[in-house]
This record gives C-alpha cells, sequence and structure tokens, in this order.
C-alpha cells in the first residue's frame, strides 16, 4: 500500500474521530479510540478480538 493511500486512511479514520495520531521523533503513531469506536460499531472489536473456539 502506497504513502498517500495509508495517509488517506489514517485521514479518515481521524476526522471519523475514531483514531488520534501523535508525532513520536520520525514516527506518527496511531492509537483507536476505543469509546467512540464501540459506540459506532458495537460488538465489531470483541467479535474481531475474540480466542477462536
Amino acid at each position: 500500500m502506497g504513502k498517500a493511500t495509508r495517509s488517506h486512511h489514517f485521514a479518515v479514520l481521524r476526522d471519523a474521530g475514531l483514531i488520534e495520531q501523535r508525532d513520536e521523533g520520525p514516527r506518527r503513531l496511531n492509537r483507536l479510540r476505543r469509546p467512540e469506536f464501540d459506540r459506532h460499531f458495537p460488538g465489531l472489536l470483541d467479535l474481531v478480538l475474540a480466542e477462536p473456539s
């Protein structure tokens, strides 16, 4: 995936309030805003992160 594509996707997620970004030296770190994500997509992360049975 190209840099421009990644930047666009992160911008969309940031604009939607689902992630926050911070610069740390030459790196840009992304953090999921779990409460906001759960409000928009209830149960999705629990389903994705669940241990297979």
